[in-house]
This record gives C-alpha cells, structure tokens and sequence, in this order.
C-alpha cells in the first residue's frame, strides 16, 4: 500500500468522513484522492456512502463481499 493510502485510511478512522475533510487532512489534490479512495473502493477497504462520505469497510462487510 502507498503512503497516501496509508494516510487516507488514517483520516477516516473509524467513524465516516465526508470527502472535504479528507482532502483538507490529507494536504493533496481532490483529484489525487478520488483516484486514491476509487482503489481503496475496489480492494474493499473503504465505502461510499450518500453525500459525499466515506468509511472503512469491516471485516464483516469485507468477508460478506467475497
């Protein structure tokens, strides 16, 4: 994993959080975090939810997935 994933995934925690706070937190473009949480999105490791937010994927939800 690449230290900006590393980071994302840091940022939201384990509560959700809306894509402006991840960006704001993160110090990089909107555009590079998008292409960051789309990958996270297709390994599984993190949700979009309604409005804008984000939040990482269970284990639960992760095994469910597979």
């Amino acid at each position: 994993m690449t230290d900006l994933e590393n980071q994302v995934l840091k940022i939201i925690g384990t509560d959700k959080k809306h894509l402006d706070e991840i960006v704001g937190e993160s110090d990089h473009e909107l555009v590079n975090v998008l292409i960051i949480l789309q990958q996270l999105e297709r390994n599984n490791l993190v949700q979009r939810l309604p409005g804008g937010y984000w939040k990482l994927r269970t284990e639960k939800e992760h095994r469910n997935e597979q």
